[in-house]
């Protein structure tokens, strides 16, 4: 075979070739997954589904969350009990636990079989403003497995875990300006505590508990606009903007 024939199926990624290889096709090849609010467990881990409220039609289920295995295999449906409230985020815990956070605040644990394990209730200011967005997020040292909420009133909260006995939903600093949704936000997870870095606009803040700082990454001018996407390394707190 020609050497060119040997490098037709690989790309270079920095200065290192990868190849894309099919190793089987997802068992659910019907799935519109448009449809759905979808988490992976790491590691080539579980799959979960649950139905995105804002794709509903008429005679759609709404009411169950579906875990598969990596392969697209059904393993379990969990019929919720949820009345007129609708699931923003689902992550994963550190044990591979579901956590379910919907848009009244309340959170929800499930084993891999989906047999509940436990449930939060908001504050009555989370409840009140709704939750509109949330992100799960390992501890620091990855012990534990926390969740960070973005309130219809555009403030944060956060639990630093989960899994304790009625887990504490503790307010963060307010962000200058925030009067709609952010363009992105991500979670810096401290050893008890955690810090938000947020883009406004074309600012980025970084706020804690008690106080919020402007911050300007090197490179970065005013003109390249907001930063749209956030992606933390926890190990390292390391973390990549893209705007």
């Amino acid at each position: 075979m020609e050497p060119e024939n040997l490098r037709e199926n690989w790309e270079l990624l920095g200065d290192v070739f990868y190849e894309t290889t099919e190793v089987y096709e997802m068992e659910w090849v019907d799935k519109v997954l448009k449809n759905y609010k979808m988490v992976m467990a790491p590691y080539g881990g579980m799959i979960a589904l649950a139905w995105d409220s804002k794709q509903l039609t008429r005679g759609q289920p709404k009411r169950f969350i579906e875990i598969y295995n990596g392969a697209g295999i059904l393993l379990n449906e969990i019929v919720t009990q949820y009345e007129r409230i609708t699931v923003v985020n689902m992550g994963w815990s550190n044990n591979e636990d579901l956590i379910v956070v919907t848009d009244i605040g309340s959170i929800y644990m499930y084993d891999f079989d989906g047999t509940p394990l436990s449930q939060s209730s908001a504050t009555s200011d989370v409840q009140d403003s709704r939750v509109i967005e949330a992100k799960v997020f390992p501890t620091y040292g990855g012990t534990k497995t926390g969740v960070a909420l973005l309130t219809g009133s555009y403030r944060f909260y956060f639990i630093s875990d989960v899994g304790e006995e009625n887990p504490q939903y503790k307010l963060m600093a307010d962000v200058p300006g925030l009067d709609n949704p952010p363009s992105s936000w991500a979670v810096l997870p401290h050893d008890r505590s955690i810090e938000i870095l947020v883009s406004n606009n074309n600012k980025l803040y970084l706020i804690d508990r008690g106080s919020c700082s402007p911050k300007y990454p090197q490179r970065m001018m005013q003109s390249t606009g907001a930063v749209t996407e956030m992606a933390v390394l926890y190990k390292t707190l390391d973390i990549a903007l893209f705007s």
